[in-house]
């Protein structure tokens, strides 16, 4: 804060206002000076809100124009989102939990006052309780408007979800009735790959549950047996007066056996000889499983599933563009939740925690979800 007492700065300017450096100034000479909170940038802020290099402060002549390096949570000048911006005296600049004021050469925050208030003064302190009332009646209607908008985005997130359910439910059945067509044609290892899938994306329907838990115990007993020399269709048939032996119908139905987990059916697949065969067929049944997850909040266990056919076959060109796809994905649902952080703590809670079960702890943007879930929770707690 200037007094009109001392002397004018010769230089533009950078006053924080709010952060880490409250009350800091940062003097802009360079004719390009970068901001954020890597060591390398001409302005250093600590704050993990503002990315490694967050914006630059361009010198053209007498003007200074902001440019945002495509940071994570962005920049606001003066209240809107800018990517570009010429800046004047006084505007107000926003950029994670750090506000500063631009001050061009010459220019200052505030001035000191007489004594006494003037009589332009007076008059001014007379309407502030009007305008006061005034702006708490526009403060309400625009919460009243808010409140109702949220809960219309509620209601559509529910209609929506299920629908994605219900539509995933439908492909679940499509896969268990392709299975059970592929096991009865005695393609067991195509038909096991349909039916895990199936249970990948239903695990809760009985009848995929049972058909599943059969086919993995008709597979380990013909693994059991060995290789057959298949009879000749007079050996085949059965004595007379003896019973049919029951179908691969029957056979999948009955079963009792415990029904593995997902990741347990996946890791099975793949049993004859040829390891990198193997591996490849393994990384395969990850992308399959991976793509018929296609909601938001499936995003964490198609990520999952990617990662194990990277891990598996690492030249999987498939595993590498779909966890690039998810990775774009978790960043937008970061944006949006950084946008309603203020208005709706919960949402925007829950977003980030997708966002970090999704994305490796190494990833800058799954850390910064991480930071503001701790700061939302704690405010929560207060």
């Amino acid at each position: 804060m200037l007094s009109c007492g001392e002397q004018k700065p010769a230089t533009a300017c950078l006053l924080v206002t709010a952060g880490p450096h409250k009350g800091a100034e940062f003097r802009i000479v360079d004719p390009l000076t970068t901001l954020g909170r890597a060591p390398r940038n001409a302005i250093v802020i600590p704050d993990i809100s503002i990315s490694r290099e967050h914006l630059t402060v361009e010198k053209k002549g007498d003007a200074f124009v902001l440019v945002d390096r495509e940071s994570g949570n962005g920049t606001r000048v003066n209240g809107r989102w800018r990517r570009r911006r010429r800046l004047r005296h006084g505007d107000e600049i926003e950029i994670g939990d750090t506000t500063l004021y631009f001050l061009e050469p010459g220019g200052v925050v505030a001035c000191a006052l007489s004594p006494g208030p003037s009589a332009e003064a007076a008059t001014l302190l007379d309407r502030r309780p009007r305008a006061s009332v005034l702006a708490a009646l526009a403060l309400a209607m625009v919460l009243v408007v808010a409140a109702a908008f949220v809960r219309r985005q509620r209601l559509t997130g529910q209609i929506e979800g299920q629908a994605r359910r219900e539509a995933t439910h439908a492909v679940a059945l499509k896969k268990l009735h392709e299975g059970i067509a592929l096991l009865k044609q005695g393609r067991s290892a195509d038909g096991l790959g349909r039916l895990t899938v199936a249970a990948e994306l239903d695990g809760a329907d009985a009848e995929i549950a049972r058909a599943l838990q059969a086919a993995e115990a008709e597979q380990e007993r013909a693994a059991a047996t060995g290789p057959q020399v298949a009879p000749s269709p007079e050996a085949a048939a059965p004595p007379e007066g003896a019973h049919a032996p029951p179908d691969a119908h029957t056979i999948w139905r009955t079963s009792s056996r415990r029904r593995r987990a997902p990741e347990e059916n996946l890791a099975r697949v793949g049993t004859v000889p040829g390891e990198r065969e193997r591996r490849r067929a393994l990384a395969a049944r990850h992308v399959l499983a991976a793509g018929e997850l296609g909601a938001d909040e499936d995003l964490p266990r198609a990520a999952a599933h990617l990662r194990a056919a990277a891990e598996s076959d690492p030249e999987s060109g498939e595993a590498r563009t779909g966890l690039e796809r998810i990775a774009r994905r978790a960043k937008e649902i970061y944006l949006q939740a950084y946008m309603i952080k203020d208005d709706d703590p919960e949402a925007a809670c829950s977003s980030f925690r997708l966002v970090v079960e999704t994305l490796p702890a190494s990833d800058e943007t799954a850390m910064k979800a991480l930071h503001w879930i701790g700061k939302l929770d704690a405010k929560g707690a207060d």
